[in-house]
C-alpha cells in the first residue's frame, strides 16, 4: 500500500509544482498595466482646451464691466489673462505645426464640447468694449490698454 501514495507523490508534485507556476505567471500579467501612448495631438488638445478656459474667463470678467468703476475693477484681471494669453501663444509657437491628421483629431475632441461660445462671447465683449461704447471701455484707460495688448498678443505682434 506504500506504493501507491508513493506514484501518486511522484505523479502530482510536478504537477502541483507546474500549477504553482502558473498561477504565478498569471498573477504577474495582471499586475502590469498596458502601456498606453499619448496621442500625437495631445499636446495641441492640452493648449486649445487651455485657450478655451482662458477666454471663458475673459467673457465672463467682461461680461461684469457695464460702466467705469467696474471697469476699472476687472482690469487687473484682463490684465492676468492677457498675460496667461501671451504664455499659451509662446507654447504654441514653439510647437511645430500640426499635421492635418493632428487638427482633425483637436477639432474633433473639441466639438465634443462647446468651444466656440467663450471664444465668441470674450471676443465679443471685446469688440464691443472698444468700439460700442462711448468712450471706449466706458472711459476707463487702463482696460482699454490691456484689450489693446490682448489684440496684439492674438495678432502675433
Amino acid at each position: 500500500m506504500k506504493i501507491i501514495p508513493a506514484c501518486l507523490t511522484v505523479t502530482l508534485v510536478p504537477l502541483i509544482a507546474f500549477a504553482e507556476e502558473q498561477v504565478v505567471t498569471e498573477n504577474t500579467a495582471e499586475v502590469q498595466p498596458p502601456v498606453v501612448e499619448p496621442h500625437p495631438g495631445a499636446p495641441y488638445l492640452e493648449l486649445a482646451t487651455e485657450y478655451v478656459m482662458v477666454y471663458d474667463e475673459l467673457g465672463s470678467v467682461l461680461a461684469e464691466v457695464k460702466d467705469f468703476l467696474t471697469a476699472e475693477k476687472a482690469t487687473p484681471e484682463v490684465q492676468r489673462i492677457v498675460q496667461q494669453v501671451a504664455e499659451l501663444t509662446e507654447r504654441e509657437a514653439v510647437l511645430p505645426t500640426p499635421t492635418p491628421a493632428i487638427v482633425d483629431y483637436v477639432n474633433g475632441q473639441l466639438n465634443q464640447v462647446d468651444s466656440q461660445t467663450p471664444a465668441e462671447r470674450a471676443l465679443g465683449k471685446v469688440i464691443d468694449l472698444l468700439t460700442l461704447t462711448d468712450p471706449p471701455c466706458h472711459g476707463s484707460r487702463t482696460l482699454e490698454k490691456e484689450l489693446y495688448l490682448l489684440i496684439s498678443v492674438l495678432s502675433g505682434n
